[in-house]
């Protein structure tokens, strides 16, 4: 029994700890001032199968005006306070920022801005 409460201990500690960094990640590179811009296209969210028991991986999508494909790590709880992608639609001409000194949940950029184009 006392093992069980152990590893419980220990589960909710990762669990406050990792919530607690991801947070911080977040707000880092949303208040980062050496954001990089770049044009393209919104290519939409795009799923990617994750480990044998766990869920799927989620990714705003984009195809950036030099022809290369950019996927960033789509974290609803924070980016749907900052942009509305309901309001975007695939192949929309959108400008996004994100900062390349503060990754996020293994070295993943963050979206923090996406403006839309007027065509």
């Amino acid at each position: 029994m006392r093992k069980i409460l152990i590893f419980i201990l220990i589960f909710i500690i990762y669990f406050f700890y990792s919530s607690y960094m991801l947070k911080k990640d977040v707000e880092e590179s949303i208040l980062a001032i050496d954001k990089v811009k770049v044009c393209g296209k919104y290519l939409g969210i795009k799923s990617v199968p994750g480990p044998t028991r766990g869920g799927s991986t989620d990714y705003i999508s984009f195809k950036n005006d030099d022809g290369s494909v950019s996927n960033f790590l789509h974290i609803p709880r924070y980016q749907d306070k900052l942009f509305d992608l309901n309001q975007i639609y695939a192949n929309d001409r959108i400008c996004y920022y994100y900062s390349l000194k503060y990754t996020i949940e293994n070295n993943n950029y963050f979206v923090s801005q996406i403006d839309i184009l007027k065509n």
